[in-house]
């Protein structure tokens, strides 16, 4: 029993330790960021993706269903009123939709990167924490935060995002869009 108990706590030990591969990069942090080097179809090779799901919106309507219609005389007064039933029906009015966006490739993500996005998001009032290179809990709440605006709920930092903080400069291609 003590050696099933071992191998499973190194097995989960393990999972929550994997170094980036080519499929997807993760972080050593229990709740995983994954960075997929295959993005959407039209990814340009040698660039890295990150992706955000908009979740689904319900909608809840309370409805009053009939189980017995009023009982009328023949004058149409009601004898015994009817029965209803309450019933509360959901609907899906938007379906949940992932959207790609490109990102800084996990090699990237040195500890001098990764202070220097800490002490960025620290000027802007964001990360309040100490700029030590660890890709932490606080550093990626700090992330999604910066990123809200721009339509990003995610704590992976999008390409875009690490323009605006000055990490990673601007391709050519950007350049002529402006």
């Amino acid at each position: 029993m003590r050696m099933i108990l071992l191998t499973l706590t190194a097995a989960l030990v393990g999972a929550g330790c994997t170094l980036p591969s080519q499929e997807g990069g993760t972080f050593r942090e229990p709740d995983q960021i994954k960075i997929f080097r295959a993005g959407p179809e039209d990814a340009p090779e040698g660039t890295c993706w990150g992706q955000d799901e908009s979740p689904a919106v319900v909608e809840t309507v309370t409805v009053q269903v009939v189980e017995r219609p009023a009982q009328l005389d023949a004058a149409g007064q009601v004898i015994e009123p009817a029965r209803l039933r309450t019933e509360q029906r959901q609907r899906i009015v938007q379906s949940r939709e992932a959207v790609w966006f490109e990102t800084p490739c996990p090699e990237v993500f040195t500890s001098d990167f990764v202070e220097s996005l800490q002490r960025g998001l620290a000027l802007r009032d964001i990360y309040l924490g100490p700029a030590h290179g660890e890709m932490d809990r606080a550093t990626r709440d700090a992330i999604r935060v910066f990123q809200k605006p721009m339509g990003l709920n995610s704590p992976v930092l999008s390409m875009v995002a690490a323009r605006k903080l000055g990490l990673v400069a601007y391709s050519r291609d950007d350049i002529k869009r402006f």
